[in-house]
């Protein structure tokens, strides 16, 4: 058997593992995708808790641009599949990020007012927060799934509709014929 000698091996550091939700108080506005894709492996990698952020800031921002603002304590009260909730106390605005997948359907509030979802990190999710003590939800409700509960409603309503129209008719044969004169 070959063996491979040490000195013939590529180091390739893995990043380190994010929590499921953490306090992002810099964020970095890029405008494509690919851009923040680039970015994420330096930023991981560093401590300065970084969010990327697909599009702009604010409306007033233009390109490429460094927000920072202090610490917070984040508390996760609820982690389950599809919802994760808890709180936020901070003294400065920032981005609170929650390492799930970007896709449509995923809705947020900060203190039970909906607010929009960011793409972070090329694919997270995150949602600006102002200082102050909050609760945060991340509640995942995509449309297909509003569409198939719709659908199999109306297939059970239907299958019913059919159920009783069917039983009526046969209860209006079976009583034509008992009313009927026999011969």
């Amino acid at each position: 058997s070959e063996s491979i000698s040490q000195s013939s091996w590529i180091h390739v550091p893995i990043m380190q593992a994010l929590p499921g939700v953490y306090w992002a108080p810099n964020a970095l506005s890029v405008t494509d995708l690919d851009s923040a894709l680039r970015l994420i492996p330096d930023l991981v990698s560093n401590s300065d808790g970084i969010a990327v952020i697909d599009g702009e800031l604010s409306a007033d921002s233009s390109g490429d641009r460094l927000v920072s603002s202090g610490a917070a304590s984040v508390r996760v009260e609820r982690d389950d599949p599809g919802i994760l909730a808890g709180s936020v106390d901070t003294s400065q605005p920032g981005w609170l990020v929650f390492n799930e997948m970007f896709y449509p359907g995923w809705n947020a509030s900060i203190d039970g007012i909906s607010i929009p979802v960011r793409q972070v990190n090329g694919f997270m999710l995150g949602v600006m927060v102002t200082p102050g003590m909050h609760q945060f939800e991340f509640r995942f409700w995509p449309k297909s799934l509003k569409l198939g509960i719709i659908g199999s409603l109306l297939g059970v309503v239907g299958g019913l509709t059919i159920l009783v129209w069917e039983r009526r008719e046969r209860f209006r044969t079976v009583g034509s014929l008992l009313s009927s004169p026999s011969l």
